[in-house]
């Protein structure tokens, strides 16, 4: 486009007679901005971005070319603009791919908190159960999620001891306990309370109710 410019400024200049000649300021701004191609591409890409003034050297055209005003407003309209999205679009992706990394290094981050959460809560599970206990009954439950250590560990996850309790209760149906086979699976659930139902979740919960029937 700055090239398409150039080279309609310099034809028009040429086919005018006496273009260059005189002692005038407007004569004078043409030697200077547009004496030769190298030159004219300078001039028509200094005043597109800023290095220029392009009323400037408008006008000093303008008496030899009266229609060039009107070049040279749709001209600096177009580059002005496509050189602002551009730029503008740049930003913008570079700080959408920032935001996307970060928010990919909080998931990973949470991911690993709650997995080291959830191993630190099943083992101290298994160590208040009893050697021949087979089954994780309300009691058992409590008196881990009073112990201190536990506290600390749901604390770090987000997760409320009074929620585990009563996903428990739901979960446990009439037995009012969960076999210990079924351990691993309620504590990484457990540590799923925390937030909005994702639509794996409730995919989840329709398929094992469905099994059930």
């Amino acid at each position: 486009l700055i090239y398409f410019m150039t080279v309609v400024i310099l034809v028009e200049l040429t086919n005018v007679e006496n273009a260059y000649e005189g002692d005038d300021l407007s004569t004078q701004l043409r030697r200077k901005y547009f004496n030769s191609l190298a030159r004219s591409l300078s001039s028509v890409y200094q005043a597109c971005t800023g290095g220029l003034l392009w009323e400037e050297a408008s006008s000093s055209l303008e008496a030899v070319m009266p229609w060039v005003g009107g070049l040279w407003i749709a001209f600096v309209s177009i580059t002005f603009f496509a050189i602002s999205n551009v730029v503008t679009g740049i930003f913008v992706d570079q700080a959408m791919k920032s935001a996307h990394d970060d928010m990919q290094n909080v998931e990973v981050e949470e991911f690993d908190k709650r997995e080291g959460a959830a191993k630190s809560l099943k083992h101290m599970i298994n160590q208040s159960m009893g050697v021949h206990q087979h089954t994780i009954d309300r009691q058992t439950l409590m008196k881990v999620v009073k112990d201190r250590a536990a506290m600390q560990c749901l604390q770090r996850a987000d997760i409320d001891a009074r929620d585990i309790c009563q996903f428990f209760d739901i979960i446990a149906g009439d037995k009012a306990c969960i076999h210990l086979k079924d351990l691993d699976g309620f504590v990484h659930a457990c540590f799923r309370l925390k937030g909005f139902a994702r639509n794996m979740d409730v995919a989840a919960v329709a398929f094992m109710q469905r099994r059930r029937r």
